[in-house]
């Protein structure tokens, strides 16, 4: 028995010995493949890559071959690093975005509605905000009884960023949109900004004089935006809640809402209408 364990020690020394010795040669062929590739960045310098080193011998199609092996483990430890999560996200947006809560409540919403249970928790006006939807790239929240706010989490560039719309109810529902990146700063985004002219229908069952008299009244009316939990898309609506049951029914027949489509690579807001033409083009 004795011998037994003895020699189970001896392979066990042995198996431990070798991978320290192959994860050697692997660290000391990382760094000849760096020199050898010409990243010889001077100490100090927080550059990615630099000019080669004087006195490579490599051939220049080496050389291009082994930079696309080094940049291409770069980035893929920098999109790793770069890569968060809807609730990691939410859990870190600043105070002075979203005021009413504090990370303490914010951690208590998300752990609320990932076990499944109403996700309720007291916001800084001593009232309950509640998260009433979360998705991989979607969450939205009812800060108050009269205030909503949502986050899509989209591409943008090489990376992702956060578009964020409160809303709140007053006369009637007005909007705010905002994007950042990944790190909670301010992104400036270009969105959509259409005339009420842009929500009428061509064809409508208004006389002329009532069209006059029901575009005079909804010119002081606030547009309502929201997105879209489970697509690339901002929605504008003309907000109706202010406005009297008869100009309101007119309203209805009048005017339609708006849907932009995110557009990545050419990172715009796009009409569906626009889309629609493009893509039959």
């Amino acid at each position: 028995m004795g011998d037994e364990h003895e020699g189970k020690g001896i392979r066990s020394h042995r198996l431990k010995s070798e991978v320290s010795k192959k994860f050697a040669v692997r660290v000391k062929a990382s760094v000849w493949l760096g020199k050898e590739a010409g990243w010889c960045g001077c100490e100090g310098d927080k550059s990615v890559a630099s000019f080669p080193c004087s006195g490579s011998n490599t051939t220049f199609a080496g050389m291009k071959r082994k930079r696309w092996i080094l940049l291409s483990s770069f980035f893929c430890v920098a999109s790793c690093l770069s890569a968060q999560g809807i609730d990691s996200l939410f859990a870190k947006v600043p105070q002075q975005i979203l005021p009413l809560l504090n990370r303490t409540s914010k951690l208590d919403l998300l752990d609320l509605y990932n076990s499944g249970l109403p996700a309720k928790a007291e916001n800084l006006y001593g009232g309950q905000s509640e998260m009433t939807k979360k998705t991989a790239d979607f969450l939205s929240l009812k800060t108050t009884e009269s205030g909503e706010w949502q986050m899509k989490m989209l591409p943008y560039e090489d990376d992702s960023m956060l578009v964020c719309v409160y809303s709140h109810k007053a006369v009637g529902t007005s909007s705010v949109i905002t994007a950042y990146r990944c790190n909670w700063t301010k992104l400036k985004l270009a969105f959509p900004r259409p005339s009420l002219s842009d929500f009428w229908l061509p064809v409508n069952p208004l006389s002329q004089m009532e069209s006059q008299m029901l575009n005079a009244t909804l010119q002081e009316v606030p547009i309502e935006v929201s997105l879209c939990d489970s697509a690339a898309l901002l929605t504008y609506r003309v907000s109706l809640e202010g406005l009297s049951k008869e100009n309101r029914e007119q309203a209805v027949s009048c005017v339609k809402p708006l849907t932009y489509a995110w557009d990545a690579e050419r990172k715009l807001w796009i009409k569906r209408e626009e889309q629609a033409k493009e893509a039959g083009k």
